[in-house]
């Protein structure tokens, strides 16, 4: 998830500081890993990866949901 979106940005401002934390420390654990060429099935073959999207995967998904509606609401404005 790509901090620069709207909603992803709007999402983690919103969340608790614990994921906000380790979000933080996953992506300097795949920086490192990735400048020692490594990867992180080589330490921990059975860690779930996508886990960390689903914490705040539904917040970003409730933010589109009001940004849709905000816009088909305001539609009669552009004509």
């Amino acid at each position: 998830l790509n901090e620069d979106e709207k909603e992803v940005k709007e999402a983690l401002e919103l969340a608790d500081p614990e994921v906000v934390t380790g979000r933080t420390r996953r992506l300097k654990r795949a920086i490192d890993l990735n400048f020692k060429r490594k990867s992180l099935q080589d330490y921990s073959p059975n860690m779930e990866l996508d886990m960390w999207k689903k914490e705040i995967y539904v917040d970003i998904e409730k933010i589109r949901a009001r940004d849709q509606e905000y816009a088909q609401l305001n539609a009669h404005n552009k004509q």
